[in-house]
């Protein structure tokens, strides 16, 4: 039993950390867009590869995206024209931008097209989902801690004043306060 509790425990620390991390992340997001831009280019198979991984607007956006290269090669660095050329090993990293994706207003969006794959997801949600376990162990430790004050089994609910050392209704050993 108490291997669960401390696994319980540890489990809702970590969900409120990552709760606050979002919380902050969404605060900084919102005054802030980062992220890393990837450009792969692969003269072989004539396309490339561009994978982004970020924040901004209150969303995270990671994905990747294949394209063929342009007809006019020359003309791949009009389309990007705050870009210079790779370096030797073919990547570059430039600042990033904010979306303009339509998708981006969703609060979960997933593909995983042949050519475009990522994800979308708003800090919101992380942000509440991961404040589930908190809000559940705080809620247990009050009623464990109420039922401790009124002399009740924390198991079961029986009133113990009668029998403080052994709940009769189901056998708990009560733990003693000091």
């Amino acid at each position: 039993m108490t291997h669960r509790r401390w696994l319980f425990a540890g489990l809702t620390f970590v969900s409120l950390l990552l709760c606050l991390a979002s919380a902050a992340i969404f605060v900084r997001s919102e005054f802030v867009v980062e992220g890393y831009l990837k450009l792969h280019y692969d003269r072989a198979a004539k396309q490339y590869t561009t994978t982004f991984v970020g924040w901004g607007d209150g969303l995270i956006i990671c994905g990747k995206t294949i394209t063929p290269f342009p007809k006019n090669w020359d003309g791949m660095f009009a389309l990007f024209p705050q870009m210079v050329p790779p370096d030797s090993a073919g990547y570059h990293q430039t600042p990033a931008t904010p979306s303009t994706d339509p998708r981006a207003a969703d609060w979960l969006w997933f593909s995983f097209d042949k050519n475009d794959s990522g994800f979308i997801i708003h800090i919101l949600l992380i942000f509440f989902l991961s404040l589930i376990l908190p809000v559940v162990w705080t809620r247990c430790y009050i009623l464990a801690r109420r039922a401790r004050r009124l002399g009740r089994c924390q198991k079961c609910g029986y009133d113990l004043r009668a029998t403080p050392d052994r709940c009769p209704e189901c056998g708990t050993v009560p733990v003693k306060v000091k």
